[in-house]
């Protein structure tokens, strides 16, 4: 799993996260009868990814939302 949160310095809240997996560890793998436009799928294709692959797209949700990041 791969989260992505925000801290204060003392707690994390957990912003946003997605679960990984490996291509070895696929047991049936992708179905092409399923639905392209579904969430199911996105989901898929997504858990294939490897982590740096993934934080651009948790950061661009993150900064979608109104989340602006703080340096202190």
């Amino acid at each position: 799993m791969l989260t992505l949160g925000w801290s204060d310095g003392y707690s994390v809240m957990p912003i946003d996260f997605s679960l990984l997996s490996s291509k070895k560890a696929q047991i049936n793998g992708i179905s092409e009868k399923i639905d392209k436009r579904t969430s199911g799928d996105k989901c898929c294709v997504e858990a294939l990814q490897t982590a740096p692959e993934q934080i651009p797209a948790m950061l661009e949700r993150a900064l979608t939302a109104g989340l602006e990041p703080v340096t202190s």
